[in-house]
């Protein structure tokens, strides 16, 4: 016996005497049939149902032995059936609203990374400019071979101009931003493994570092000329931008 639902209305009860087909269902009385498949003893269904308009379920439920003639009671209710839609657009609206915050989440956190502060900028800028310069300076030392030895000469020149620049923007700034004293621990360590080279090994090692420094320094330019907090820097950035292109056009052919 199926129980009943909260909410169903009670249309009759009594005898089963085909009252709910009779009353709600259109030809669908099948069902209440004797014999039917889910008769009982007396060939009376347990349970029989029938649609009316589509909208509604009817169900006759068993809820007593009835009569003294032995004819079992049974109650006819009113159900709402599942609306299957509903719960697909819900599901739909869900994944959409997930969609939508990790867009929003993926953009932020972009632009966060793009977007980074003046002081960033700064210090990556002057620490790429010391260990070119002296990178640089080390390769001429150790006579680089004719295609190093130019542009070496070159980085030198070209970084130790950026570098005054850069000291000269920072000082007639309203921004106070500070010039890191050194390197980094991580181009120290590279500039360290440079002097312990010499001759192909050291050219080749040289050469490979100055193809992925400008490719970070193309990048770096870029990103902060767009999204720089800083609108002196940006436009020093944007200005800039163009020869750290021709380093890494002139790294791409070193050999």
């Amino acid at each position: 016996m199926l129980p009943q639902i909260a909410g169903q209305d009670d249309l009759a009860l009594g005898p089963f005497a085909g009252m709910c087909a009779s009353r709600e269902a259109k030809g669908t009385t099948d069902a209440l049939k004797a014999g039917s498949s889910t008769a009982d003893g007396n060939g009376v269904p347990e349970i029989a149902r029938a649609h009316d308009d589509g909208l509604s379920l009817r169900r006759l439920i068993r809820i007593g032995p009835g009569t003294a003639a032995g004819e079992p009671h049974y109650r006819c209710e009113r159900a709402r059936p599942a609306q299957p839609e509903t719960s697909a657009m819900k599901q739909f609206l869900i994944q959409a609203a997930g969609h939508a915050l990790f867009a929003a989440a993926l953009f932020s956190t972009t632009s966060t990374a793009l977007a980074q502060s003046a002081q960033d900028f700064v210090n990556k800028v002057a620490i790429s400019d010391m260990f070119e310069i002296q990178s640089s300076q080390l390769a001429l030392s150790k006579q680089a071979d004719e295609d190093t030895k130019p542009f070496a000469q070159k980085m030198v020149q070209d970084h130790q101009k950026t570098s005054s620049e850069l000291k000269a923007l920072l000082e007639g700034s309203i921004v106070k931003l500070t010039l890191p004293a050194t390197m980094d621990s991580e181009h120290q360590k590279m500039l360290n493994d440079l002097q312990a080279k010499d001759g192909k090994d050291f050219d080749r090692t040289y050469d490979q570092i100055q193809l992925k420094a400008h490719q970070d320094a193309v990048a770096l330019f870029e990103a902060y000329s767009k999204n720089g907090d800083n609108p002196e820097l940006k436009s020093w950035a944007a200005a800039t931008l163009p020869h750290l292109k021709e380093h890494l056009s002139m790294a791409e052919k070193l050999k």
